[in-house]
């Protein structure tokens, strides 16, 4: 590989980009120029391969032998691939040309920590850049179809594993979840373990009208009850023993319960509401 002009250019046939060192890696964005019409470009992000047949210009899957796609660029214009691991499931979504065209959504049996990129051919392609992006992966938004199946309202990247709701920390919307509150509903209770804090919230889920409270979650599961009779919305421990309140009116619509995560929480199974007794 050489350097010119700010490209990093293949200057032998077969040559390899390596990293082993992706364990924590959620996405990776390449962006590159084809400098010849015939060769193939064979990229590997954490276990998904993608195959870039300059020759007959198509996209091949070695996950998916079958499968492939079309693939259209032109010589010396810069173009781009996107891998973005989503979680749980392990699955992969490619894209090509700035998230233009999706290409395929990959399920990978078992991730590796490592990213290859091959040219087969000498002076076949250009880089631009490669951008690596680590952390938490992005949340797999089939499976957020899965919560509200049973009627949880996910935001953020909130999602369910087994029987757990995990409420990872992001950088953009808090993770959380929303329950519409059964009509005879006094409180629910639900169990939680993590870092930091978590704030409960009841109102309507068409406005920001909520009355919320915040309170801290340990390692360890820990059960807290939320109960909303009478003019206050009041956490409390297992024991009993108040945690913190806030004032209700006569006027709150209390149509739903959010619990939002602003570190990282699991609430070990959906809230239960407690009905009162007629």
């Amino acid at each position: 590989w050489a350097i010119e002009k700010d490209h990093l250019i293949n200057r032998h046939i077969n040559s390899t980009l390596s990293r082993a060192d992706f364990k924590d890696a959620r996405s990776i964005h390449i962006y590159f120029s084809p400098l010849a019409s015939n060769g193939r470009l064979d990229i590997n992000f954490r276990g998904a391969s993608l195959s870039l047949d300059l020759t007959n210009k198509v996209y091949r899957f070695l996950n998916y032998p079958k499968e492939t796609r079309p693939a259209s660029f032109i010589e010396n214009t810069i173009t781009s691939l996107h891998f973005d691991l989503m979680q749980p499931g392990n699955k992969v979504a490619i894209w090509a040309n700035s998230y233009a065209e999706k290409l395929i959504d990959m399920t990978i049996d078992e991730l590796t920590d490592q990213f290859e990129l091959r040219a087969d051919q000498v002076n076949l392609v250009a880089i631009d850049e490669i951008e690596i992006k680590r952390g938490n992966p992005s949340v797999n938004r089939d499976e957020q179809n899965k919560m509200r199946a049973i009627g949880l309202i996910p935001f953020g990247d909130a999602v369910i594993i087994s029987s757990e709701i995990h409420l990872p920390k992001t950088t953009g919307e808090s993770s959380g979840i929303a329950m519409k509150i059964p009509q005879d509903a006094t409180g629910a209770t639900f169990e939680a373990k993590g870092a930091g804090k978590i704030q409960l919230k009841i109102g309507n889920l068409k406005d920001e009208n909520h009355k919320s409270v915040v309170f801290k979650i340990l390692n360890n599961p820990l059960v807290f009850v939320a109960s909303w009779s009478g003019n206050r919305f009041i956490i409390s421990d297992e024991s009993g023993l108040e945690l913190t309140s806030v004032r209700l009116s006569s006027g709150d619509k209390l149509n739903h319960l959010f619990i939002m995560s602003f570190d990282d929480a699991v609430l070990l199974a959906p809230p239960r509401f407690t009905m009162s007794v007629k």
